[in-house]
């Protein structure tokens, strides 16, 4: 009888250990290059009236706006235009990039995952990559009417 129930606790106890750890493991990309993100700030500051232009685009691909402290819904991003974003961020290489400039106009881009990566940049700044980024969450905002 002990030899049979030898026979099934092993067997069961592997199976316990394997699943246990299987779910610990990270998701995604395992190259050290993917960037998950649960949210994007960005926007611009200064200027003459030294004004703050805020957006946040969630994973799920809300944007909204901040105004006066409050974050109101203004679009909803499609799946490929999400994907593209995430793409994108992925090759920024943003948790290693150093960029803090600050000028007239500072332009700014928050990642918020586990940790929070914020860059800030200028007109002029040589960042071509950032600049390009930043472009395309501009698209993500609704057309103004002219």
């Amino acid at each position: 009888m002990s030899k049979n129930l030898s026979l099934f606790i092993i067997p069961a106890a592997v199976s316990a250990f394997v699943l246990m750890f299987s779910h610990c493991a990270p998701k995604g990309n395992l190259a050290g290059n993917h960037m998950a993100f649960d949210t994007i700030c960005f926007g611009k500051s200064g200027g003459f009236a030294n004004l703050t232009e805020k957006y946040v685009l969630e994973r799920d691909g809300h944007v909204y706006k901040e105004i006066e402290g409050e974050l109101q819904e203004i679009n909803k991003v499609r799946r490929p235009l999400m994907k593209q974003i995430k793409s994108e961020l992925d090759s920024l290489h943003l948790g290693t990039m150093e960029l803090d400039e600050v000028g007239n106009m500072t332009y700014f881009l928050e990642v918020i995952s586990d940790t929070l990566h914020r860059v800030t940049w200028t007109e002029s700044s040589e960042n071509p990559a950032v600049k390009n980024f930043y472009k395309i969450l501009v698209t993500t905002l609704p057309k103004q009417k002219q």
